[in-house]
């Protein structure tokens, strides 16, 4: 397959799903899950207000290059492992 089939492929696939989700999240559903968002935290104000030395912890399944990196992904219980560790930000590739 080349890739401007394979690329067409994947817009279409997309294509559908974006629909399928417009169907189910509609802009008042969105707009109620945004407000009940808590206020994100400032990545400035995180590392200025360090007195020490501010660790940017990564956060990364796989790899383009590596493949996968990690099969036992699990952002939300890394991210409190991160914090527990003293972590000022994180840093989510995907």
């Amino acid at each position: 397959m080349n890739n401007t089939n394979f690329l067409t492929k994947i817009l279409a696939h997309k294509e559908n799903e974006v629909a399928r989700q417009k169907r189910i999240f509609n802009e008042t559903v969105l707009a109620e899950m945004a407000s009940a968002m808590p206020v994100p935290r400032s990545l400035i104000n995180e590392i200025g207000e360090k007195k020490d030395i501010a660790i940017i912890a990564e956060m990364k399944k796989a790899s383009p290059s590596a493949g996968v990196i990690r099969k036992d992904f699990f952002p939300e219980w890394l991210a409190k492992e991160y914090e527990k560790g003293g972590a000022s930000a994180i840093s989510v590739l995907t």
